[in-house]
C-alpha cells in the first residue's frame, strides 16, 4: 500500500511507549544531506501538459447519472432523525443492485463497503428489510422468484462492518498537529479484494473525526484521509454528516449548514442536503402539521459537475424508506388546477368542432374559432397551447389530408368528413 494512507506515526505504538519507563535520549547527531539521492517531489517533465493537449480527456463517470460522480469525497447532510442514514442504505442497495435510487439512474453497479459506527448490525438489519421490501413490492409484487436476482446482488456486491463502539478516527492530535491513524490504510486494505468497488460509506462522519470540528485545518486533514482511500480504491467516499442547530431554522441555508469547519466543506468535492418540511411551512403545501415530519428536500448545494439541480422532494413511507414525492406549495396546486380545468373546456370544444366539421388545421381552428366572443371563447394563444398539449398527451392526433397539410383529428373516430 502506498506512503500517504500510512500515517506519519503510529499513534497505538506511541501510546503503548508512553507507559514503559522512558530510557534517556541519545545526543542527536546532525541531519546527513543525501538529498540528491531522494526522488524529487516536483518534477517538471512528468507536470507538462502536451499529452493533454493531444489526446480526448476521459469520460466523466457516474454512480448516480449526472448527480453524483465517481471518485469523488462527499458529504450528505442533514438533521439527525431526518433520514439521511436510510436514504445512504437505500443508494448501497441501488449501487449493488443497479435499481435506480430515488427514481435517479445507477449509471456504473457494483460493490459498497459501509463503515456504519453509529447504527449496530441488527438496525441495519431492520432497515435492509425495510427497503427490499419495498423494491420487492415496487419491481416484482409478490413474485419472489423473479426478485431474487436482487437479493443475490446485494448478497454479493454489499459489505457492512459493523464498527459501533471502535475507534474509528481517521486522523487523531499528536503534539498539537493532526496526523492521519491507520484506519485509512486498514479500509483501502479491506477494499483491494474488490475489482468492481463503486461506493465506500463512512457514517456518521463525526465518529472518523479526531480533530477539533471548528478547527478548519483539522476539518482539511479528514477529507485528506478520505480523498486517499478514494485515490487508492478509485471509489466515491460518501461521509453523512449532521447540520449546525443554527441552520435548522434557516429555511434558505446551503452547504454553510453542514456542522463544523469551513475547511471540511470546501475540502469536499460534492454536498448533497436533506431537510425536513417544517410544521410551519405544512400550510403553504396544503398539509397538515402532523403530516409535516414526513417530507424531506434533498438538494445538492456543492455539485461543480453538471448544470444546476433544482432537488427533489421526499416522503418517508412506513418504516423509514424514502421515495420521490409531487409537493407543490398550495397556490401552485390551485394554479394547476385552474390551468387544467380551462384546457379540459378548450379541449371539449375543439372535439365538438372537429365532430361537427370534421378534422381543421391548427390555424383554422385558432383564428376561425379563438377569442374571448367566439366559440372557445379563449385567446388565439391559449388555443394554440391548448392543442399543442394535447397533441403531445394523445388528447388529439395530427393526420395529413389531400391538401397535404396537417389537420387537428380526434382519435379512433372516422375523418372521412371534410371541413368546410
Amino acid at each position: 500500500m502506498a506512503d500517504d494512507l500510512n500515517p506519519p506515526l503510529d499513534i497505538y505504538d506511541e501510546a503503548a511507549d508512553a507507559v514503559a519507563e522512558p530510557e534517556p535520549e541519545p545526543e542527536p547527531e546532525p541531519p546527513e544531506d543525501h538529498a540528491e539521492d531522494q526522488p524529487r517531489p516536483f518534477n517538471l517533465e512528468n507536470a507538462r501538459v502536451t499529452d493533454l493537449l493531444y489526446s480526448d480527456p476521459p469520460a466523466r463517470r457516474w454512480i448516480v447519472q449526472e448527480l453524483l460522480p465517481m471518485d469523488v469525497a462527499g458529504i450528505l447532510a442533514a438533521a439527525g432523525g431526518t433520514g439521511k442514514s436510510m436514504a445512504t442504505l437505500q443508494l448501497a442497495v441501488s449501487v449493488a443492485t443497479g435499481i435506480p435510487w430515488l427514481n435517479m439512474e445507477i449509471s456504473e453497479p457494483g460493490s459498497v463497503l459501509m463503515l456504519s459506527a453509529e447504527d449496530d448490525r441488527d438496525e441495519v438489519h431492520r432497515r435492509l428489510a425495510r427497503i427490499m421490501e419495498h423494491y420487492q413490492s415496487d419491481l416484482a409484487g409478490s413474485d419472489e422468484a423473479g426478485f431474487q436476482r436482487y437479493r443475490d446482488a446485494v448478497s454479493r456486491n454489499l459489505y457492512v462492518f459493523d464498527r459501533v463502539g471502535a475507534d474509528n478516527r481517521l486522523t487523531v492530535k499528536q503534539n498539537g498537529e493532526t496526523q492521519r491513524t491507520a484506519l485509512a490504510r486498514d479500509i483501502a486494505d479491506a477494499a483491494a479484494p474488490l475489482d468492481d468497488l463503486k461506493l465506500i460509506v463512512l457514517d456518521p462522519l463525526s465518529r472518523f473525526d479526531g480533530g477539533e470540528p471548528n478547527d478548519n485545518s483539522d476539518g482539511t486533514r479528514l477529507i485528506e484521509a478520505a480523498e486517499a482511500i478514494r485515490r487508492h480504491t478509485g471509489a466515491t467516499v460518501l461521509l453523512p454528516h449532521h447540520v449546525s442547530k443554527a441552520s435548522i431554522r434557516d429555511d434558505d441555508a446551503g452547504q454553510e449548514a453542514v456542522r463544523g469547519a469551513s475547511g471540511l466543506v470546501d475540502g469536499a468535492r460534492w454536498v448533497g442536503m436533506m431537510a425536513g418540511l417544517k410544521k410551519s411551512q405544512a400550510e403553504q403545501y396544503g398539509l397538515d402539521e402532523d403530516d409535516a415530519g414526513r417530507y424531506v428536500r434533498f438538494t445538492t448545494p456543492m455539485f461543480n459537475y453538471g448544470p444546476p439541480w433544482e432537488g427533489v422532494w421526499l416522503k418517508r413511507l412506513a418504516g423509514g424508506v424514502l421515495v420521490p414525492s409531487e409537493l407543490q406549495p398550495a397556490k401552485e396546486q390551485k394554479k394547476d388546477k385552474k390551468a387544467d380545468a380551462e384546457y379540459q373546456r378548450i379541449l371539449a370544444g375543439i372535439v365538438s368542432l372537429v365532430r361537427k366539421h370534421g378534422p381543421m388545421s391548427r390555424k383554422k381552428i385558432e383564428q376561425d374559432y379563438g377569442g374571448q366572443s367566439n366559440i372557445l371563447k379563449a385567446g388565439e394563444k391559449s388555443v394554440r397551447n391548448a392543442m399543442t398539449r394535447a397533441v403531445e398527451q394523445g388528447d388529439l392526433i395530427l393526420i395529413q389530408r389531400f391538401d397535404r397539410h396537417q389537420h387537428i383529428a380526434i382519435p379512433g373516430e372516422g375523418v372521412a368528413k371534410e371541413a368546410s
